[in-house]
């Protein structure tokens, strides 16, 4: 019985144990996944942490390749626009050069165009005769001569105006240039800079990106820079945005309410409007634009800004620009007195630069009128400085015309007319002898009047230089008048080389010989195909002038086949 109980407390102590080692064996179990577990947690977090290091090396290498990238763009931008501008002076200095050296020659052209001008008047000898009036050759010498100086100094006035019109492209394409100062807020470096501002553009609703030319210093990312703006620059701008206006409300005055602006530039030096209107304007509206424009200015009444929401500023009579968006707060600007608005004689929509008075502007001038398009009109001024110097310069024109003329201010408009009708007058003397020298001048031997007989008709044929194209057909009808019976034939040289042929056929003949016929076969001669006209006057072109001698020997060789 003692030993039943002993084995059965053995047993009861040998299953205690096996418990508590399976306890033991459970703990050891849950520890080590346990510490497996926070082995694999830390293995995350160190791989997790890795990778955040990975990315963010990453980035900073994606950010300073950026930088560079920027770098080098700059850079490349920088050194284009200082390329530009040395160019600028180059071809700046290039024009100047020519335009002067084309100033003098046009001057020297002009001297000797007076020259042979006087000289050719002087020559002018009067023959009485039964062919009236000529001029011998020394006149008509002189006037090639001064009609060769003119052409030679439009040919110069036109390269002059087309150097001059390069030269302001070149300015345009070069703006001029505001200094910013301002001074590095970063704490590595405090440097004064100096920048120039090559252009301001307007990237988005509020975004304005200035672009420009570090010149001096460093300039670091985040770096607060104050601007100074060009007041004079700025003052002439302000003082031709506010003329436009002007001109605008002056124009709609003068032409109608169907004025629009369609496109506007304003410059420090000038002001430009483009605006539907269907034709040119005649002298005296634009004058009264400028009159009325004048008035406003002398007003010096305050120009005034307000924002007001879009509608509100529509409904009040502010005018606004056709197809333009506009926000729903909008800048009013309003000048001038008079007129039916209670705000102002000129109200429009407008965020630009303005005066502070009217009269700042000073004064409207130089109005010119031009075409851009169907339908579109241009017109360009000048106000301030720039309109005064130009009125200087207008004075200045009249001063020196009147003392070249010899007669007071007052008296130069009627001593041009004078001027001018002798010229006429000269002109048609010179023109009538011309046509009589070719007709009457160096008779052949055939006859006295230069007229043979070819078969049994009579031939007037002569080659003539000097003598306007369009006057051939009225020497055929005075060499008509002068043979009574017979055919005549003029073959015109111009200056040019190239040659005119006009042949005229008397009535009686015509039934045997058709001035077409006779003039087509002239023009073969001279290089030339065709020709048309009447049986009793016909005319033809060729290019080869040399052959005017041929041209007449192949009519007078149809006249004798005939």
């Amino acid at each position: 019985m003692a030993e039943q109980k002993e084995s059965s407390v053995l047993f009861s102590l040998k299953e205690l144990m096996n418990l508590e080692e399976d306890r033991i064996r459970q703990e050891e179990d849950t520890k080590r996944k346990t510490e497996e577990a926070a082995a694999a947690a830390r293995a995350a977090e160190e791989r997790r942490a890795r990778e955040e290091e990975e990315a963010r090396i990453r980035a900073q290498e994606d950010k300073r390749r950026a930088e560079e990238q920027r770098t080098r763009e700059e850079s490349a931008r920088i050194e284009a626009i200082r390329q530009g501008e040395v160019e600028k002076a180059r071809l700046d200095a290039e024009n100047a050069a020519r335009i002067e050296q084309l100033r003098h020659q046009q001057e020297h052209e002009r001297q000797l165009a007076m020259v042979n001008q006087d000289s050719s008047k002087k020559r002018i000898v009067l023959i009485a005769g039964g062919l009236g009036v000529l001029l011998l050759a020394g006149l008509i010498g002189g006037a090639v001569a001064f009609s060769n100086a003119q052409k030679k100094q439009q040919e110069l006035q036109a390269q002059l105006t087309d150097l001059t019109a390069k030269q302001e492209e070149n300015n345009r394409k070069m703006a001029d240039l505001n200094k910013q100062l301002g001074e590095a807020t970063t704490p590595e470096q405090k440097a004064e800079l100096e920048r120039q501002i090559a252009e301001a553009q307007k990237k988005a609703a509020d975004l304005f990106v200035h672009s420009g030319v570090v010149e001096e210093g460093t300039l670091e990312v985040g770096a607060a820079l104050a601007l100074d703006v060009d007041h004079v620059r700025r003052s002439a701008i302000r003082r031709n945005h506010s003329a436009t206006h002007i001109l605008h409300e002056a124009l709609r005055q003068v032409l109608g309410d169907h004025v629009a602006q369609k496109g506007s530039l304003v410059a420090p030096d000038r002001l430009r409007f483009d605006f539907s209107h269907p034709k040119p304007m005649t002298a005296q509206e634009i004058e009264r634009v400028e009159d009325i424009a004048n008035e406003v200015v002398l007003q010096n009444t305050p120009v005034t800004t307000r924002l007001m929401a879009v509608d509100d500023a529509i409904a009040s009579g502010a005018r606004a620009l056709f197809g333009e968006k506009y926000g729903d707060e909008v800048r009013v600007v309003a000048m001038g007195e008079g007129g039916g608005n209670t705000m102002g004689w000129s109200v429009e929509l407008c965020g630009g630069t303005h005066v502070k008075r009217t009269g700042d502007i000073g004064l409207i001038a130089g109005l010119a009128d031009s075409g851009v398009a169907a339908g579109v009109r241009r017109i360009e001024a000048l106000s301030g400085t720039s309109a005064r110097k130009l009125a200087h310069h207008w004075s200045d024109l009249a001063k020196a015309a009147s003392a070249e003329l010899k007669v007071p201010l007052e008296e130069m408009p009627g001593r041009l007319a004078q001027v001018l009708d002798e010229r006429r007058r000269l002109e048609r003397e010179l023109s009538e002898a011309k046509k009589k020298l070719a007709m009457g001048g160096g008779a052949r031997a055939q006859g006295a009047d230069g007229v043979r007989v070819v078969g049994d008709v009579k031939l007037l044929a002569r080659a003539v230089e000097g003598i306007d194209l369009k006057d051939l057909r009225s020497l055929a009808d005075e060499g008509k008048k002068q043979v009574g019976s017979g055919v005549v034939a003029i073959v015109g040289v111009s200056e040019e080389g190239k040659a005119g042929v006009v042949v005229g056929v008397t009535a009686d003949l015509t039934g045997r010989f058709s001035a077409v016929d006779l003039v087509r076969k002239g023009a073969e001669a001279l290089g030339g195909k065709g020709g048309g006209g009447r049986p009793d006057m016909a005319q033809a072109g060729g290019p080869d002038g040399s052959k005017a001698e041929d041209a007449l020997k192949a009519i007078e060789g149809a006249l004798g086949g005939s």
